[in-house]
């Protein structure tokens, strides 16, 4: 393919230092200074979130400033900036954004609450809203109050964000709703984006808790949950009749099918489904009594998951995988594939992907991120003439800062199983030996750490330290035996994986031995803790983040993450007792010697702020060195900036306290 002749230019954004955006940067650490502040660490990205109009002539973002996260929206040429809707992410938090026209937003709102239901008394949920608004913060309204339709369906409806599509009139969305003030099943409503005017769009189904329409906005795929936490995948023909079963998924069940959507064919439906052993898309014809798969793309290296991208006629051409240096194999549209390799040569060694785009299909905004700096947000023009020009620096305090260098390395587990791991070097001493070295495991555990740069270890790399960042067995990404081997195997094999990456780094003499903390979030600050009380001679201390401590307790809270995914993924909470409690941190604290650091959220929903209580509390029976850091009124995710600092300020004294050679 012939070299595109890029052309980067300031008038589509400007440079943006100099831009209304400039007013919520705080300044570059001066030149030469020993030591970043934590503080431009613990700054969010600047922009998340962004949306083009459909015009394409003006963005909306989530612009995250020193104190709080703003909603905001500019033309794209420049001009005032218009802040919409303001939060602290304490009282409520915002979820996405989207344009319905031109002069009308449609975003998602959640908050904690603390919700009542006849028979299980106060329960602590997730409360989220669907909200409309102008681009200058007029005419907010909350889409779903009790107006029209029938009444008292909000009751326990606690999602109220459940976008099924955005319709093409520029005025309505498609949105699940609970069928009754009884009943669980969701119906669809038509809802004007500017007044909140509800009418009844499609009617419910026994069972069924989510939708997919086609372009015509006919309800074509519908979910239906079972008892055992099944999934059946109900299908119909356009007429929206007839309908059959397509497939039951169970929880990790590796012959699974994600439907995605449809393109601009009404019979043809995309879904995601192993392909020998990784995650891989597919098309099937609706018309056929019984669908066949037919692939449609795979990976020979890693699984493709995502959201259907379309392009402006709402044709599906991929998905949205980021891939560093090759985002191009996520599509099979050939413009598409063209226009992504286009980027990488425009934006080399960077993992490039389009975020967004007009409705015309003509401007886009491109996300670019790296392994060893920081990224950036671009709009561009695509084609012929392709056209680029900087929006916004993801992290402007850390642009001019040297970060560490990341490096992507295969591990060995001692039962055989290969395994990829990142390494975080210390600025300028890649390949150095003897270091002081930080596990930082990543959460889920059905998640996975990449090669783009992590925030969290480039700081601790900051500070002298080696971070690993090992995507154990139970990580995704890697195909479904990978998966697997994590099922159940909380504290065991998956806590072996992480010694067993600290035994090979030192092996390799790139770490010392009596300098090793582990650090983590949520599953993450399980393995902390585990990993403090499994092998207490390998660490000096931890510092665990939201963590879970109690895996009997956990395996026993049916109504949070579901019996039957629990007991899949971590155990039967009475046959499994014996198993689970030996491998409850909580249970273990006689068994650590070493300084603990808990820090946790009040109102986290995901692990309850209780873990960290009684993670305190067995410690503190047993005499251990122990600081308890409270978030009050913090969520699972660390979103609040002042916290944020708080939390990377506690992080900046332990490891100057327990790996004081590396600061």
């Amino acid at each position: 393919m012939r070299r595109r002749d890029w052309m980067f230019a300031a008038g589509m954004g400007g440079t943006l230092m100099g831009s209304p955006w400039g007013a919520v940067l705080a300044a570059t650490p001066p030149a030469g200074k020993p030591r970043t502040p934590a503080s431009a660490f613990a700054r969010r990205p600047l922009m998340t979130g962004m949306a083009l109009s459909p015009d394409g002539q003006r963005i909306a973002t989530l612009l995250h400033n020193e104190n709080r996260t703003l909603l905001v929206t500019r033309a794209l040429t420049g001009g005032e900036m218009k802040v919409a809707l303001s939060t602290d992410n304490l009282e409520f938090q915002i979820n996405w954004i989207e344009w319905i026209s031109n002069d009308r937003l449609v975003l998602s709102l959640s908050f904690p609450f603390k919700r009542y239901y006849e028979g299980w008394g106060n329960i602590d949920v997730d409360e989220r809203r669907l909200v409309g608004v102008d681009p200058d913060g007029g005419k907010l309204v909350n889409l779903l109050k009790d107006r029209g339709g029938v009444a008292g369906i909000l009751k326990y409806n606690t999602a109220q964000d459940r976008v099924i599509a955005f319709m093409d009139d520029g005025r309505h969305l498609l949105v699940a709703l609970n069928s009754s003030e009884q009943s669980a099943d969701k119906a669809l409503y038509k809802v004007d984006a500017y007044t909140g005017q509800r009418s009844f769009h499609a009617p419910s189904k026994t069972g069924v808790r989510g939708w997919l329409v086609d372009r015509q906005m006919r309800p074509r795929v519908a979910f239906r949950w079972e008892d055992d936490e099944a999934v059946d995948i109900l299908v119909s023909d356009v007429e929206s009749s007839g309908w059959r079963t397509l497939h039951r998924n169970r929880p990790f069940d590796a012959a699974n099918l994600q439907p995605l959507g449809f393109g601009l064919d009404p019979n043809v439906l995309y879904v995601a489904k192993n392909h020998e052993g990784l995650r891989a898309i597919f098309t099937m014809d609706l018309r056929e009594p019984q669908p066949q798969l037919k692939l449609k793309l795979a990976l020979a290296d890693r699984d493709l998951n995502g959201y259907l991208v379309r392009d402006a006629r709402g044709e599906a051409v991929g998905v949205s995988s980021v891939m560093l240096g090759d985002s191009s194999r996520s599509y099979w549209d050939p413009r598409y594939i063209a226009w992504q390799r286009d980027l990488d040569e425009a934006l080399p060694g960077r993992a490039n992907s389009i975020y967004d785009a007009s409705k015309d299909g003509r401007t886009f905004v491109v996300s670019s991120l790296a392994a060893d700096a920081p990224g950036a947000v671009y709009t561009a023009q695509l084609g012929e003439q392709p056209t680029m020009a900087l929006l916004a620096p993801l992290y402007p305090d850390l642009e001019d800062v040297p970060l560490g260098e990341r490096s992507a390395h295969s591990f060995t587990a001692r039962d055989g199983l290969s395994m990829e791991a990142f390494l975080t070097w210390p600025p300028g001493r890649r390949g150095a030996k003897q270091l002081p070295l930080v596990v930082f495991p990543h959460g889920g555990p059905q998640a996975r750490d990449s090669i783009l740069m992590d925030v969290w270890a480039a700081f601790m790399a900051d500070r002298g330290c080696l971070v690993l960042q090992l995507n154990y067995r139970g990580s995704t990404g890697y195909g479904q035996k990978h998966l697997e081997a994590g099922l159940r195997r909380w504290g065991l094999e998956m806590q072996d994986d992480l010694e067993d990456g600290v035994r090979e780094l030192v092996r390799q003499q790139w770490v010392d031995p009596a300098r090793v903390v582990i650090v983590g979030a949520s599953y993450g600050g399980y393995a902390a803790l585990m990993g403090v009380a499994k092998t207490p001679s390998l660490y000096r201390a931890a510092f665990a983040m939201a963590p879970v401590t109690d895996l009997v307790r956990m395996a026993s809270d049916d109504g949070r993450w579901g019996r039957e995914t629990v007991k899949l993924q971590v155990g039967d909470a009475v046959t499994d007792r014996e198993r689970l409690a030996a491998t409850s941190p909580v249970n273990q604290a006689a068994r650590i010697t070493v300084p603990v650091v808990l820090v946790h959220g009040t109102a986290d929903l995901v692990v309850p702020y209780d873990h960290s209580k009684w993670m305190l509390a067995a410690l503190q029976a047993g005499g251990k060195p122990v600081k308890m850091v409270t978030l009050e009124q913090g969520g699972h995710s660390i979103l609040n900036p002042a916290q944020r600092r708080q939390v990377f300020d506690e992080l900046d004294r332990f490891l100057a306290q327990y790996l004081p050679s590396s600061s």
